[in-house]
């Protein structure tokens, strides 16, 4: 494989994403309010008497607050001269009227929707003549009303139809909600009720109101106004002053009320999530390109002499448990039963054992293996953290507990147990079913280490031949785990000690429960994509976790009153490795057709069903199991 066909994938996914995030982006600036925050709320009853604040959503009105701000003393100054001594919808009238008196219906220049909108300067160009819409008109008059501290709310009537609809003006009159027409000067009504939730579902029958003798008058509105979503937008929109409810880069928050929930916030909400999700993939894969990545060639096969032979006299048929010869023709040569004539091939210094050559017995083992195979082929490195990963998989015991020990590493990987194992002292058996037996035996050169490939349900040695076997994240992907785990149990001294490590599945609601929620439905679509398409998702995921969780674990431990937070985030346990840990880590997880996890209770059920009564079972980021009496 070369370094270029390798990384067409990569480049292909990067400009797949680039293309969806461009698409997302477009759909969006189509759909309503797409620069801004929307969200889904019920206007409460009436209750209460929102004389000096209400609240819709998160949106809160400070009546209080505005009747005192400084910033707004000039709209205040021109309620008093011309409407003063008015109220509730007597005020909104009034201050219609006069803007209908001072400016035209039309095209302004800008409304408060925009970034640079100014009341006070806008309110003076309409005074002046500058034409006005809907949209200005309430906003003005929204603002003038909240002034003098009568509790007012712009109302946006958002057509479901896309066309139409219109802005007005709910005001509270002492009894309950009226919607005022400031471009019709009149007020809303309908048979359902006077509230903008009522006036929206009233069908064809909104009709506008004389204020003054309330009889219907004969104007009907178009089924644009009725009948479609109602939105409001936070008073710092129409009033830039005050509290405000969103951030950059959204220009403001909106409550969406109506009878089609999640017609306007559900869509922006999915589509930018797929617009940041799209655009974070595009930028992994697209760094992916460019770093420098390792190719891992096949290693050319070596000669094989009847010296070579001497280690492995030990190794028994996977098939009969008979002695196994060894044969050689030219560069060729393997490991020969005499029982049931079988024969293993030695490729590279490694005995490949495998009954099968390299198939489990079922399609999800195959699978499984081979992207084991695949994933310790893409993540060789041996970092120096791994001795201490090393150790507190072993804890409680010493360096000095591996020295003149047997041990069976039953499924290496990569060989990084193995080696800090014969660096202590021990002779090591590494066993792997997978194309990662090469890597270990490359990454345990020169130790006191004998690689094998073979199967874990079909090991090649007599029984009771180890002090200690260890099996470390592999029985979860085994398709029998508690079969593997008495299996495993034969090659056992008496006095031996066996220790396994197990993912665990948290039995109270959390964070992490929700996580591995999304993990196990994710992993329905990506155990069944090819492992190079996993390989580049698994930048993305391991990115979003290392700035959801281990960014924020790193900062927030460094303050005493906050350790305790800390320690409570999921993933924290990548802050001592290297990023391409993660990477590997969320490979692992999504690419293995077959896994389990297991509550503490189900671990030590699994060990006393398997004949071991003694089991201790503690945490590390999973169950670390281990049983040293003879069962």
């Amino acid at each position: 494989m070369t370094r270029r066909s390798f990384r067409k994938t990569p480049a292909f996914l990067s400009f797949a994403f680039f293309a969806l995030a461009l698409a997302t982006l477009g759909v969006t600036k189509i759909l309503p309010y797409a620069s801004c925050l929307v969200e889904n709320a019920s206007v409460p009853p009436a209750l209460s008497d929102p004389t000096h604040s209400f609240v819709i959503g998160s949106i809160r009105w400070d009546v209080d607050a505005y009747a005192r701000d400084p910033q707004l003393q000039p709209f205040r100054d021109f309620f008093h001269k011309n409407c003063l001594a008015k109220t509730g919808t007597g005020a909104a009238i009034c201050v219609s009227q006069v803007f209908a008196a001072a400016f035209p219906l039309g095209m302004p220049q800008r409304d408060f929707y925009d970034r640079n909108y100014n009341p006070l300067i806008d309110f003076r160009r309409h005074m002046a003549g500058e034409p006005g819409h809907c949209v200005n008109r309430s906003g003005l008059l929204a603002t003038m009303l909240l002034s003098v501290g009568i509790p007012a709310r712009v109302v946006a009537i958002v057509p479901l139809s896309r066309t139409g609809g219109h802005t007005v003006v709910g005001v509270w009159d002492g009894a309950g909600w009226q919607i005022v027409d400031s471009t019709a000067n009149g007020l809303l009504w309908s048979p359902n009720g006077t509230s903008a939730t009522d006036i929206a579902q009233a069908g064809e029958t909104v009709r506008l109101v004389d204020p003054l003798t309330f009889r219907k008058a004969l104007y009907q509105y178009e089924s644009a106004i009725a009948g479609n979503e109602v939105v409001y937008p936070e008073p710092w929109l129409y009033t830039r002053t005050g509290n405000r409810f969103s951030f950059w880069p959204f220009r403001g928050r909106f409550v969406q009320v109506g009878m089609q929930r999640g017609h306007l916030a559900t869509p922006l909400l999915w589509m930018r999530m797929v617009f940041l999700l799209a655009f974070l993939c595009g930028i992994v894969c697209l760094v992916i390109c460019f770093v420098p990545l390792q190719v891992h060639q096949e290693m050319k096969m070596q000669p094989e002499g009847a010296e070579w032979y001497e280690a492995w006299r030990e190794l028994v048929c996977p098939r009969c448990a008979r002695e196994l010869s060894y044969l050689a023709r030219g560069r060729e040569s393997w490991l020969a039963c005499a029982g049931c004539q079988s024969k293993f091939p030695i490729i590279n210094r490694i005995p490949r054992l495998l009954l099968n050559q390299g198939a489990g017995p079922t399609e999800a083992e195959a699978r499984t293996a081979a992207s084991f195979g695949f994933e310790w082929s893409r993540f060789s490195e041996m970092y120096p953290q791994w001795e201490q990963n090393f150790l507190d998989y072993m804890a409680p015991h010493p360096p000095s507990f591996f020295h003149g020990k047997k041990v069976l590493d039953a499924g290496c990987g990569n060989g990084r147990h193995s080696y800090y194992a014969a660096k202590y002292g021990a002779e090591v058996w590494a066993v792997d079913a997978s194309q990662a037996a090469d890597v270990a035996a490359r990454n345990t050169g020169g130790c006191r280490v004998n690689v094998v490939q073979a199967d874990l349900n079909h090991l090649p040695f007599a029984p009771h031949s180890f002090d200690l076997v260890y099996s470390l994240g592999v029985l979860h992907h085994l398709a029998d785990p508690e079969a593997s785990l008495r299996y495993l149990l034969r090659f056992l001294k008496p006095d031996g000690e066996i220790r396994v490590f197990l993912y665990w599945n948290p039995v109270f609601p959390s964070l992490k429960h929700t996580l591995l929620a999304t993990v196990t439905f994710l992993r329905q679509l990506t155990t069944r994509l090819p492992h190079r398409v996993v390989y580049t998702l698994s930048y993305v995921a391991a990115t979003v976790a290392w700035v959801g969780f281990v960014w924020p674990y790193r900062v927030l431990r460094t303050f005493p009153r906050c350790q305790r937070l800390a320690e409570g985030l999921p993933m924290r346990q990548y802050s001592r490795y290297p990023f391409r840990t993660c990477v590997n880590d969320q490979f692992d997880r999504f690419s293995a057709p077959i896994e389990r996890r297991f509550t503490r209770a189900e671990v030590e059920d699994l060990f006393r069903r398997a004949g071991r009564e003694d089991v201790t079972v503690r945490q590390n980021f999973g169950w670390v199991a281990s049983s040293s009496c003879e069962g």
